[in-house]
């Protein structure tokens, strides 16, 4: 293995670590918003679409919740 190849081996293998660290992270935020996400899906599934500021009503603790359209 010449530089060239060890450099290289050594940039795959950081970017492996950042990409599995990075996706620890995204799966950490999902499931600590889980009831939200669900929710959002439960609107989207009965309504189709969100505007965005809908969707920033759910996301923004500051905002009143969107209700979600009652099941027949």
């Amino acid at each position: 293995m010449n530089c060239a190849d060890e450099t290289a081996y050594a940039a795959d293998s950081e970017i492996q670590k950042l990409l599995e660290s990075c996706y620890e992270q995204a799966k950490a935020i999902l499931r600590e918003h889980r009831e939200l996400l669900d929710e959002v899906a439960l609107y989207l599934l009965q309504k189709e679409t969100i505007t965005g500021d809908e969707l920033m009503t759910y996301v923004n603790a500051e905002g009143k919740r969107l209700q979600a359209p009652e099941q027949p």
